[in-house]
């Protein structure tokens, strides 16, 4: 697809020495099954030559998060997002009433850790501030 063709264009611009670069972030739009994207980056040999897949990263909103986790559906894309995540981004943690915000996030972090047991939470403020020295 198209992912495939554009990473494939990239790495012949790094064998021809046209580009450089040390991290490579891909980002889906909305909630997607993560796996296609590690078959590609392992398995295709042209992309798993200059390409290493570090880890997969998915991104919770706390505003709406316990209301749209349906973590029981084996077939729910988010559920499928989440039990191949290394890392899950905790976002908009601001915009929790401080009040509930700490009730908040234990019900969320337990929801998922029912999927992914092993996921290392990161907790995103309103502009992004987190602890991201440990993603990158």
């Amino acid at each position: 697809g198209d992912l495939t063709r554009e990473l494939s264009n990239v790495a012949r611009e790094l064998e021809a020495g046209t580009v450089a670069f040390t991290h490579l972030i891909i980002e889906t739009t909305g909630v997607a099954d993560p796996r296609p994207f590690i078959r590609l980056l392992v398995n295709e040999p042209t992309i798993a030559k200059h390409f290493r897949l570090e880890r997969v990263m998915s991104v919770v909103d706390l505003e709406r998060g316990p209301s749209f986790l349906d973590l029981g559906n084996p077939k729910d894309k988010g559920t499928i997002q989440l039990a191949n995540c290394e890392v899950v981004v905790l976002n908009k943690a601001g915009r929790i009433a401080a009040s509930s915000r700490e009730r908040t996030m234990e019900k969320v972090e337990s929801r998922i850790r029912g999927v992914n047991a092993d996921a290392k939470f990161i907790v995103a403020g309103e502009q992004g501030e987190g602890q991201w020295g440990d993603v990158l």
